[in-house]
């Protein structure tokens, strides 16, 4: 079933040139301070920040919307499933455990209501074979849960622009908003089915309420915050760090008071107000955890010993990494994420030591990660952003030459200019069609029913193809009226699942090999592991064996190659082929 979305080129250029535009706008809306404004100066102000808010977010929310026709991700797949099992099975259980499941239950209704729309407008025979859409990678099956993640996404801005306005200044929440809005990360992770940016919403309420508990000591801030931090964690366990913020909190208080002593501290109420406003919020969004705690014990225990050993791709030296995906996803930006912590530190206000509670203990346990990934990160960005603009907000409000303004805006102009098209080129980029849906039909069209195909293992990276055997029994099971309106007219082959040896790769029985560039990617371009790490002799195995492909040995020649502005590059190979390329 092709799902692919195809938009006139021009409607890509109207979408960047409206975010650039509306960057623009809250750039320029910065120099101007308030405390030398009438009052009619400062209510026509707040109009403008509100309104240039309102372009961004209306952006925002465009581009997230043109990002959910990405290709299926194997990682959305297992959410999905745990959907489909609540309703039929008719229990609160999932069946993937390696993820705390609140996602997934939020993500039910919407995913129950798309079931129905698919239904009526006669693209599914029946609702329940919604997760037969999974087997031919269809984007509707997560279309739903890629919904569920922009509309967190958005209220995370909401969020971020709120604890601006509250605790700093309008337009500090407007830049903040601006950078997490078109943050390139935080723009891709808003279109999966997967729970991450649902986590850094609900991080970002907790960090509202902390620092409301900073200024007033008000026990209902106090419970609101564990709420969103026990909320955070039961979305994805990584996300807990952020009761960090609510532990320097009362810590800070009893600085205040004179009493930060290690026996008064240890037994200080608050601490089970907070543990069990937590422990609550946690539990009901995994009451799992309640009903099998060794199914869960056990996943998150294999999630860990992952994350320490590793994974092909994500390498690299620890901390140090980190940050080279900080400049890799968010470009120049990332000098004002940088900066606006290193100010922080600097400052050292009590707000700015409430962020840095969070950003610099969660930074320290998972920059040591082995597994190297930024998406980790991600629940930390509303008090990135928040430090950043309130770093360029303080270098404006200095500058008391209107001169000098307009240079430090220009500069903040110029630094954005480069990750402004870096997400609007990505955003553009998904609503055009993906290489694995021209690939597939490519094929289909050419290569005879029967062939054998030799496919690598990470079955996502490339088109869906399917065995006679495989075809017949979808055919003949529970979903056969889905399945012959779909695959009824789809040729099969002989496939073969790639073995990473270089003397089975030039031997094997095959007439055709297909490779994709994100698999190769991860052993050319990305870092080796560790000599003493397990998965380093895989590695070079792997290297190894794609070498063989390229130079041609065992007869193996490149004959078609599928590339585009949408997913990966797709190498077709034939034995003794003459090759071509498209």
């Amino acid at each position: 079933m092709n799902t692919r979305v195809i938009v006139p080129r021009t409607v890509s250029v109207h979408i960047y040139c409206a975010g650039v535009t509306a960057a623009g706008l809250a750039m320029s809306s910065l120099p101007a301070t308030t405390s030398s404004l009438t009052p009619r100066q400062r209510a026509s102000s707040r109009r403008h920040i509100r309104l240039v808010g309102l372009v961004v977010f209306t952006c925002a929310a465009v581009w997230r919307v043109a990002m959910c026709g990405m290709y299926v991700f194997n990682d959305e797949e297992p959410i999905v499933g745990n959907i489909l099992t609540f309703f039929r099975d008719r229990t609160i259980v999932p069946t993937h455990f390696a993820y705390p499941t609140l996602f997934s239950y939020l993500a039910a209704v919407p995913t129950a209501i798309g079931a129905a729309v698919l239904r009526i407008a006669g693209l599914l025979p029946s609702m329940g074979d919604f997760g037969a859409l999974l087997t031919i990678d269809s984007v509707y099956a997560v279309l739903p849960g890629r919904l569920t993640s922009c509309f967190f996404a958005m209220l995370t801005l909401v969020v971020v622009f709120d604890i601006g306005r509250s605790f700093y200044s309008e337009r500090v929440g407007l830049l903040a908003t601006c950078l997490l809005a078109f943050s390139a990360l935080h723009l891709e992770y808003s279109a999966y089915a997967l729970p991450d940016v649902t986590m850094t919403c609900f991080a970002a309420c907790s960090l509202r309420y902390s620092m409301s508990a900073l200024q007033t000591g008000r026990s209902r801030d106090f419970i609101w915050s564990s709420v969103f931090a026990g909320l955070t964690a039961s979305t994805k366990y990584n996300g807990a760090l952020i009761v960090l913020a609510l532990v320097f909190v009362v810590c800070a208080q009893w600085y205040r008071q004179g009493r930060l002593r290690a026996q008064p501290l240890v037994v200080n109420p608050r601490w089970l107000t907070i543990g069990v406003a937590f422990g609550i919020a946690f539990l009901v969004g995994s009451p799992g955890w309640l009903l099998r705690p060794t199914l869960f014990y056990s996943a998150i225990a294999r999630e860990s010993v992952h994350m320490q050993s590793g994974h092909f791709g994500f390498f690299g030296l620890p901390y140090v990494q980190q940050l080279v995906l900080l400049w890799q996803w968010e470009k120049s930006w990332s000098i004002l994420l940088v900066a606006g912590v290193l100010y922080a530190v600097y400052r050292r206000t009590p707000a700015d030591l409430l962020l840095l509670s969070v950003i610099v203990p969660a930074f320290g346990i998972i920059g040591g990660w082995q597994k190297q990934d930024l998406h980790y990160l991600l629940f930390l960005y509303p008090a990135l952003t928040l430090l950043a603009a309130r770093f360029v907000g303080d270098i404006l409000s200095t500058c008391r030459e209107r001169r000098l303004q307009g240079a430090v805006v220009a500069l903040v102009v110029a630094i954005s200019v480069w990750p402004l098209y870096s997400a609007t080129a990505r955003a553009a980029a998904e609503i055009g069609t993906d290489t694995r849906w021209v690939a597939a039909e490519w094929i289909q069209s050419h290569v005879e029913q029967g062939s054998t195909i030799v496919l690598e293992e990470e079955h996502s990276h490339l088109p869906r193809f399917f065995t006679a055997e495989e075809k017949q029994r979808l055919l003949a099971g529970d979903h056969r009226r889905f399945y012959e309106q779909h695959l009824a007219r789809l040729r099969t082959y002989d496939l073969i699942r790639l073995v990473y040896d270089p003397a089975w790769v030039a031997t094997v029985k095959g007439e055709y090999l297909l490779v994709g560039s994100y698999t190769i990617e991860r052993y050319f371009t990305t870092a080796v592991p560790p000599s003493d790490n397990p998965l380093y002799e895989p590695f070079v195995a792997r290297r190894a064996t794609y070498q063989v492909i390229f130079e041609g040995r065992g007869g193996w020649a490149l004959e078609r190659a599928f590339e585009g502005r949408k997913g990966p590059r797709i190498l077709l190979y034939r034995r003794g082929s003459a090759t071509t390329s498209r």
